[in-house]
């Protein structure tokens, strides 16, 4: 385990740590999640992405599934569902655990991001 203050020390820890899972911000400073997780993802890494952020927006989700992340947690649910989101994604689940009105319209993106990702 370990820990880090921002997106940079995250590219230059995982390298020499190589983590099942990473817990990420969206707002991290130096360079935010978003970034770091694309540079992450195009340097060939393999560990699990799970966002933890305060920003409960179907955009962000959106992008941060693009990107590869395999977990999106808000903050306010944080006690409730990081380490669930945690043990699902090590068991090769897509999470997305934060209240949204239509989670069919989630639903939708997160199967299209997995096809994306078998082609």
């Amino acid at each position: 385990m370990g820990k880090v203050t921002n997106g940079l020390e995250l590219l230059e820890a995982v390298p020499r740590t190589d983590p099942d899972v990473i817990i990420l911000d969206i707002s991290m400073p130096g360079m935010d999640g978003l970034e770091a997780a694309r540079r992450l993802k195009a340097a060939g890494c393999r560990s699990k992405l799970v966002f933890l952020t305060v920003w409960d927006d179907i955009d962000f989700v959106r992008e941060a599934m693009a990107l590869g992340a395999d977990g999106y947690v808000v903050k306010s649910r944080l006690a409730s569902d990081l380490l669930t989101a945690v043990f699902e994604v090590l068991a090769e689940h897509k999470v997305r655990l934060a209240d949204y009105e239509d989670m069919n319209a989630f639903r939708k993106m997160d199967e299209s991001a997995r096809i994306d990702r078998q082609t």
